[in-house]
């Protein structure tokens, strides 16, 4: 290692833990407001300057489906989304290669959902080796999808595949669907004058794969970064050099997202975005294809702004829905297999609520179903609850708050700081039921779970409370 290489130094290994105000920021939808925003900027400075050429031609592969030009009344011309249904979109990040010709893997595999009548959204990321059963197809990691139905004709091709793989998997009616390539990601974070993300720990892949197979280095450092551009955003995202790996990338993806939409809706910006509105369109149009039109994807992002942000939920199919297996065959591959009724209750909670207005933010502890109940019971953790924060008596407060709840709690104290502005929940003792439990209970994300695997702890779940605690 040469004397510029980055010095790494041994850590606790960790997955990811993101903070409260970017799982809970208003932007479920805020993929496609990029998309229908950055498009609306773009016809709207091509009408207002009466530009004279117009973006540069595509290819048919990569075109929006057709749509007059928009006459809808309200913004700019616009309005929200006038269906009455919940819709849901699946949004497709794939493996674009400069050496390849296609069609390729999805390794980002997101799926979001928004209510219009109760003002609800959620976004649900999917692991790419979770292990399906492909219609017409059959078993195989889900991210072959979009490539088997390019192969075999299916009609719609890739994307409508993977379409009916998540429905058929995992009980989600999928309405539309969004496909992104690495470029188009690329051009629009620097489109928008980068990024800003608070990065929770150091993380340095010597091997992160280049465009043609050989390696490109990454190495970020914990702690604020006012400006993420493009190259660096992508690989931000799409590293797996974390303790969590394909989890921690998931849930980085959504930091990455609500980046976006923040740094959308940051004061100063729209003069801006007016200014590069034709580069930005032209971006957009050379790397994704939908089903929809751009009277929908802009009434979508519309619809996204009126979310309160106690009605917006992130969720992650990780560890606690899925188990790592090696498969049979003649070539062994290494996947996750799905825990269809831990993923079904998930499902049931995101996708299939009651449609009742909601007139303020839910609550922050979201119910908590009775099947969860019944696995913590039968985990019987032993628990221990440290105060991380500099408020007086929480490690107290929480430990009792768990004792009613039937939780066994056997100790209560004080972490060695108190500087925690994030919860961490450390699983040493394979609890995952309990781990998800105390998260619901604390109000934090359950990526502030770390299972640790150290079965010869005091405990098998550490609590270290932080400043999110109990919001």
């Amino acid at each position: 290692m040469s004397n510029d290489d980055p010095k790494i130094v041994p850590r606790r290994p960790e997955r990811l833990i993101l903070s409260r105000r970017a799982l809970t920021a208003l932007g479920i939808a805020s993929l496609a407001l990029v998309i229908g925003g950055g498009i609306l900027l773009a016809r709207l400075l091509k009408r207002d300057e009466r530009l004279s050429t117009p973006p540069p031609p595509v290819s048919q592969s990569h075109t929006l489906a057709p749509t007059a030009e928009p006459t809808l009344p309200g913004i700019a011309g616009f309005q929200a989304w006038r269906g009455t249904e919940r819709v849901t979109v699946l949004v497709l990040g794939v493996d674009e290669r400069a050496s390849e010709f296609g069609p390729w893997r999805t390794d980002t595999i997101l799926v979001l959902t928004l209510d219009p009548n109760s003002l609800t959204g959620a976004m649900l990321s999917i692991p790419r080796d979770l292990w399906v059963d492909i219609p017409g197809v059959g078993p195989d990691r889900i991210n072959t999808a979009n490539i088997h139905g390019e192969t075999i004709n299916y009609p719609g091709g890739g994307p409508a595949l993977a379409m009916a793989t998540i429905t058929e998997n995992l009980g989600i009616p999928v309405d539309h669907y969004v496909l992104l390539n690495f470029a188009a990601f690329v051009g629009f974070v620097d489109a928008i004058d980068c990024i800003s993300l608070d990065v929770p720990e150091a993380i340095y892949d010597p091997t992160y794969p280049d465009a043609y197979y050989g390696y490109d280095p990454f190495y970020i450092n914990a702690g604020f970064h006012e400006r993420v551009c493009g190259e660096q955003a992508l690989k931000y995202a799409r590293t797996r050099a974390t303790f969590g790996s394909d989890f921690d990338r998931a849930a980085r993806q959504q930091q990455v997202i609500y980046a976006v939409r923040d740094k959308l809706l940051t004061p100063g910006q729209l003069p801006a975005l007016l200014t590069s509105a034709p580069e930005l369109w032209s971006t957009l149009q050379d790397g994704m294809t939908t089903d929809m039109t751009l009277d929908q994807m802009v009434a979508l992002g519309l619809l996204a702004k009126d979310i309160p942000d106690g009605n917006i939920r992130s969720d992650v199919l990780d560890g606690s829905y899925t188990t790592p297996t090696i498969t049979s065959g003649e070539i062994p591959q290494q996947v996750l297999l799905p825990d269809r009724q831990a993923i079904s209750m998930l499902v049931r909670e995101i996708f299939e609520a009651e449609a009742t207005a909601v007139k303020a933010p839910a609550p922050t502890l979201a119910p908590t179903p009775d099947a969860l109940l019944d696995r913590v019971a039968q985990e019987a953790a032993t628990v221990s609850v440290l105060n991380g924060t500099p408020q007086a008596g929480l490690s107290v407060l929480a430990g009792d708050f768990f004792s009613e709840r039937g939780l066994n709690i056997l100790e209560i104290g004080e972490a060695g700081r108190v500087d925690y502005a994030k919860t961490v929940i450390y699983d040493n003792g394979d609890k995952p039921a309990t781990a998800r439990y105390l998260a619901r209970m604390l109000g934090v994300p359950e990526s502030a779970i770390i299972v640790t695997g150290d079965f010869q702890a005091r405990y098998d779940i550490q609590v270290v409370l932080g400043s999110d605690a109990f919001p």
